[in-house]
């Protein structure tokens, strides 16, 4: 089994924990808010600058939300199929990387010694630009020449993890060069 280093579902839990956090924290800020103006029947109070405070947690969740709410995770059959890869190979899921200028969701990333596979699918039709910023990032972290992009068809998938499985990885240290490289653009 390859190692996985995240889950399939990865996006749609961090959707439900930002959107959850926003809420939970939104009604603590308004709770206190109204408690302050009940007592004192004034908005000028300690309680409304400490509802001020938590505004801020509620834009930092909000914000995280909405920036990835148009992201979808990977198919599960394609990752579960993936991670049956010898255990030499890196498999992570649903890979979120961003720089400066972009977010990118590239749906399947597998990692050996030598290539960076970054499996996608034209099903999502924010495609192009998720291969566009993935080959900024890479250039920005000096792997392009390690990048390599594979449409997603199931009927293929088991011809590319044939080959993939004949493959024996030599440097594992340039694995994890590459895998850490990488995660200096994960965005958690």
């Amino acid at each position: 089994m390859a190692k996985v280093i995240q889950e399939a579902d990865y996006i749609q839990k961090r959707k439900k924990k930002y959107l959850t956090y926003t809420l939970i924290f939104f009604v603590i800020m308004m709770m206190i808010f109204l408690i302050g103006f009940i007592i004192t029947r004034t908005r000028k109070n300690i309680f409304t600058v400490i509802a001020a405070v938590f505004t801020l947690v509620v834009a930092q969740y909000g914000v995280q939300f909405f920036s990835i709410i148009h992201f979808k995770d990977g198919d599960k059959k394609i990752a579960e199929v993936i991670s049956n890869l010898p255990e030499d190979y890196i498999v992570w899921n649903s890979a979120l990387l961003g720089d400066q200028i972009g977010m990118t969701l590239i749906e399947h990333i597998i990692i050996s010694d030598k290539e960076i596979i970054c499996l996608y699918d034209v099903k999502n039709k924010h495609y192009q630009k998720n291969l566009d910023t993935m080959k900024r990032i890479a250039q920005n972290k000096g792997l392009k020449e390690y990048l390599k992009f594979i449409k997603i068809e199931e009927e293929q998938l088991e011809k590319y993890i044939e080959q993939w499985s004949q493959y024996e990885i030599e440097n594992h240290k340039k694995q994890e060069e590459i895998l850490n490289a990488l995660k200096t653009a994960a965005i958690v």
